[in-house]
């Protein structure tokens, strides 16, 4: 019923990557609440792994990392029984560093590990400012 519509068809293709990264980042956010009710380190794991192909489908799933941060540092700071202050602080930087880790591996491992994101070469580029940026030694260096 939905194929012969106009609006599917000349938008489709439009959606497809908006369709993706809302339902990985729908995916992060649920993975993250897991791990806030029963907080163990694979949980935390996949909530990484999820944030990370929210970021393989679409970059402006960046903005979720402050919200993830807090979300993680409160609940490992809250944690489960008693300890001493520093010892909360050092379990909830654990769990944050955990969580990125896990974010960046699933964010490389959806670009097949590729060294890097963009060719060195400055002539592939038709905008004159790209090419500029690519020819410094530190921005060439970064992206490619």
């Amino acid at each position: 019923a939905w194929a012969p519509q106009p609006l599917l068809l000349g938008y489709g293709a439009l959606l497809a990557v908006d369709v993706a990264h809302a339902a990985c980042l729908l995916l992060a956010l649920y993975l993250l609440w897991r791990w806030m009710c029963r907080p163990r380190a694979g949980r935390l794991l996949l909530a990484g792994a999820g944030f990370g192909a929210a970021c393989a489908t679409k970059y402006l799933a960046l903005l979720f990392a402050p919200v993830a941060a807090l979300a993680i540092l409160a609940e490992a700071l809250r944690g489960e029984g008693s300890g001493a202050p520093r010892l909360r602080v050092a379990r909830a930087l654990g769990a944050l560093a955990l969580y990125g880790l896990a974010a960046l591996l699933a964010l490389h491992a959806a670009y097949a590990f590729r060294p890097g994101c963009a060719p060195r070469e400055a002539a592939h580029y038709r905008s004159a400012m790209v090419r500029t940026w690519i020819e410094r030694p530190v921005a060439g260096h970064l992206l490619g």
